[in-house]
Protein backbone atom coordinates (compact mmCIF):
# COMPACT_ATOMS: atom_id res chain seq x y z
CA UNK A 1 0.00 0.00 0.00
CA UNK A 2 1.21 3.17 -0.89
CA UNK A 3 0.09 7.20 -0.44
CA UNK A 4 0.47 10.28 -2.58
CA UNK A 5 2.12 10.82 -5.89
CA UNK A 6 5.27 8.40 -6.44
CA UNK A 7 6.17 10.24 -9.45
CA UNK A 8 7.09 13.29 -7.60
CA UNK A 9 8.43 12.05 -4.03
CA UNK A 10 12.56 12.48 -3.34
CA UNK A 11 11.85 10.16 -0.21
CA UNK A 12 10.44 6.77 0.18
CA UNK A 13 9.99 5.45 3.47
CA UNK A 14 9.06 1.60 3.80
CA UNK A 15 7.34 0.01 7.11
CA UNK A 16 8.01 -3.71 7.73
CA UNK A 17 4.11 -4.58 9.01
CA UNK A 18 5.32 -7.26 10.74
CA UNK A 19 6.62 -4.12 13.24
CA UNK A 20 4.59 -3.52 16.09
CA UNK A 21 2.35 -0.47 15.79
CA UNK A 22 3.76 0.03 12.14
CA UNK A 23 0.26 1.82 11.06
CA UNK A 24 0.52 4.42 13.91
CA UNK A 25 4.20 5.07 13.00
CA UNK A 26 3.58 5.71 9.04
CA UNK A 27 1.53 8.36 10.83
CA UNK A 28 3.84 10.06 11.95
CA UNK A 29 6.00 10.37 8.87
CA UNK A 30 6.98 13.17 6.84
CA UNK A 31 3.68 13.90 5.22
CA UNK A 32 5.57 14.64 1.84
CA UNK A 33 7.24 11.30 1.75
CA UNK A 34 5.56 8.63 -0.09
CA UNK A 35 4.98 5.42 2.63
CA UNK A 36 4.95 1.88 1.43
CA UNK A 37 3.54 -0.42 3.86
CA UNK A 38 5.65 -3.79 3.07
CA UNK A 39 3.50 -6.69 3.33
CA UNK A 40 4.31 -10.12 4.65
CA UNK A 41 5.04 -12.08 1.73
CA UNK A 42 6.91 -15.38 1.11
CA UNK A 43 10.02 -12.70 -1.04
CA UNK A 44 9.69 -9.47 1.19
CA UNK A 45 13.17 -8.28 -0.68
CA UNK A 46 11.82 -8.99 -4.27
CA UNK A 47 8.74 -6.95 -3.35
CA UNK A 48 10.45 -4.23 -1.93
CA UNK A 49 12.64 -4.24 -5.17
CA UNK A 50 9.31 -3.87 -7.28
CA UNK A 51 8.12 -1.43 -5.14
CA UNK A 52 11.75 0.57 -5.44
CA UNK A 53 11.58 -0.04 -9.38
CA UNK A 54 8.40 2.91 -9.67
CA UNK A 55 10.52 5.69 -8.66
CA UNK A 56 12.67 7.77 -10.51
CA UNK A 57 15.59 10.51 -8.46
CA UNK A 58 14.59 9.29 -5.02
CA UNK A 59 17.42 11.14 -2.45
CA UNK A 60 16.69 9.00 0.52
CA UNK A 61 15.06 5.57 1.24
CA UNK A 62 13.47 5.23 5.12
CA UNK A 63 14.02 1.67 6.17
CA UNK A 64 11.87 0.58 9.13
CA UNK A 65 12.04 -3.55 9.80
CA UNK A 66 12.92 -6.25 12.04
CA UNK A 67 16.48 -7.12 12.72
CA UNK A 68 19.47 -7.59 15.13
CA UNK A 69 22.87 -7.19 14.94
CA UNK A 70 23.98 -8.14 11.76
CA UNK A 71 20.56 -9.54 10.21
CA UNK A 72 18.18 -8.17 9.01
CA UNK A 73 14.82 -9.89 8.50
CA UNK A 74 12.91 -10.23 5.46
CA UNK A 75 9.63 -11.93 6.85
CA UNK A 76 11.76 -14.15 9.26
CA UNK A 77 14.25 -14.51 5.98
CA UNK A 78 17.80 -13.58 7.25
CA UNK A 79 20.09 -10.95 4.95
CA UNK A 80 23.09 -11.26 6.96
CA UNK A 81 26.84 -10.59 5.65
CA UNK A 82 27.41 -14.01 4.64
CA UNK A 83 24.11 -14.64 2.49
CA UNK A 84 23.77 -11.40 1.42
CA UNK A 85 25.40 -12.17 -1.76
CA UNK A 86 22.32 -14.44 -3.30
CA UNK A 87 20.33 -11.13 -3.02
CA UNK A 88 22.83 -8.87 -5.11
CA UNK A 89 20.78 -9.28 -8.39
CA UNK A 90 17.86 -7.51 -6.57
CA UNK A 91 19.68 -4.56 -4.54
CA UNK A 92 21.85 -4.01 -7.61
CA UNK A 93 18.50 -3.14 -9.23
CA UNK A 94 17.64 -0.38 -6.56
CA UNK A 95 20.72 2.29 -7.67
CA UNK A 96 18.72 3.28 -11.43
CA UNK A 97 16.07 4.91 -8.86
CA UNK A 98 18.58 6.72 -6.66
CA UNK A 99 20.08 10.06 -7.30
CA UNK A 100 24.21 9.81 -7.35
CA UNK A 101 24.49 10.71 -3.08
CA UNK A 102 21.34 8.52 -2.09
CA UNK A 103 21.01 7.49 1.31
CA UNK A 104 19.54 4.24 2.76
CA UNK A 105 18.87 5.10 6.48
CA UNK A 106 18.24 1.51 8.13
CA UNK A 107 16.21 1.69 11.83
CA UNK A 108 16.77 -1.83 12.91
CA UNK A 109 17.66 -2.29 16.36
CA UNK A 110 21.91 -3.08 16.53
CA UNK A 111 21.97 -3.91 12.74
CA UNK A 112 25.79 -2.48 12.96
CA UNK A 113 26.78 -3.52 16.11
CA UNK A 114 29.79 -6.01 15.39
CA UNK A 115 31.94 -6.56 12.46
CA UNK A 116 29.74 -8.36 11.11
CA UNK A 117 26.73 -6.06 11.04
CA UNK A 118 29.12 -3.22 9.60
CA UNK A 119 30.36 -5.64 7.11
CA UNK A 120 26.82 -6.52 6.16
CA UNK A 121 26.21 -2.67 5.78
CA UNK A 122 29.26 -1.68 3.69
CA UNK A 123 28.02 -5.13 1.36
CA UNK A 124 24.62 -3.23 1.30
CA UNK A 125 26.14 -0.17 0.32
CA UNK A 126 28.09 -1.53 -2.36
CA UNK A 127 25.58 -3.73 -4.36
CA UNK A 128 23.07 -0.43 -4.06
CA UNK A 129 25.31 2.08 -5.06
CA UNK A 130 23.70 4.04 -1.85
CA UNK A 131 25.61 5.92 1.00
CA UNK A 132 23.79 3.67 4.46
CA UNK A 133 23.31 4.46 7.85
CA UNK A 134 22.48 1.85 10.64
CA UNK A 135 22.22 2.32 14.51
CA UNK A 136 24.94 0.33 16.79
CA UNK A 137 22.42 -0.07 20.00
CA UNK A 138 18.53 -0.07 20.53
CA UNK A 139 16.43 2.08 17.73
CA UNK A 140 13.04 3.34 18.50
CA UNK A 141 10.90 4.46 21.17
CA UNK A 142 13.11 5.37 24.18
CA UNK A 143 9.91 5.25 26.50
CA UNK A 144 9.24 1.29 25.24
CA UNK A 145 12.48 0.16 24.72
CA UNK A 146 15.78 2.58 25.61
CA UNK A 147 16.49 3.35 22.25
CA UNK A 148 16.58 6.23 20.28
CA UNK A 149 16.73 7.41 16.46
CA UNK A 150 20.19 7.75 15.86
CA UNK A 151 21.74 5.92 13.28
CA UNK A 152 25.71 6.20 14.70
CA UNK A 153 27.30 4.12 11.61
CA UNK A 154 27.67 5.08 8.01
CA UNK A 155 28.96 3.76 4.73
CA UNK A 156 29.57 6.78 2.76
CA UNK A 157 28.59 10.92 3.18
CA UNK A 158 25.12 10.07 4.18
CA UNK A 159 23.30 13.38 4.52
CA UNK A 160 19.98 12.99 5.41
Amino acid sequence: MAFGNAQETKKLIVIDETIRDYSLLATCMDQEAEIYILPQTNNQLESLTDEIAKYKNLDVMYLFICGQDGLIMFNGAPVDFNSITKHASLLEQWNASFTDDADLLIYTCNLANTNNGKGLVRRLSAYTGLDVAASVNNTGNPNQIDGDWKLEFMKGEVKS
